[in-house]
């Protein structure tokens, strides 16, 4: 099993990253997170090592002037987190919006 957890980052559940995902990305407000958070459960087939999962990332339209990380824990199904540092990744976003302002989030608005 694996499952995203905050560090600097900031997720959101599917029903709210939907809600923020259906705003105009200039309109997105600043309690949309920045990623959706995930758990589930993956196979890894006989004989490989790796196995893919899906993080979903908000785009918003603002410069975020620090690197922002995320974590993904693997576990066994029905037991605690599995220990050990191959068990545990850190994934870094990176902002795509270099010539935008810095975000503010008292700027945003969604319009009704």
């Amino acid at each position: 099993a694996y499952a995203t957890s905050d560090l600097t980052a900031t997720g959101v559940d599917t029903i709210k990253f939907e809600e923020c995902l259906a705003a105009p990305t200039r309109f997105r407000p600043g309690d949309c997170g920045d990623y959706e958070q995930t758990r589930g459960e993956m196979v890894f087939s006989a004989g490989l090592s790796t196995a893919e999962f899906t993080v979903r990332i908000m785009n918003d339209f603002c410069y975020e002037h620090f690197m922002e990380y995320l974590q993904v824990t693997l576990s066994i199904p029905g037991t605690y987190a599995v220990q050990g540092e191959e068990l545990v990744a850190k994934i870094r976003i990176d902002d795509d919006d270099f010539t935008r302002s810095l975000c503010d989030d008292s700027s945003f608005s969604i319009p009704f």
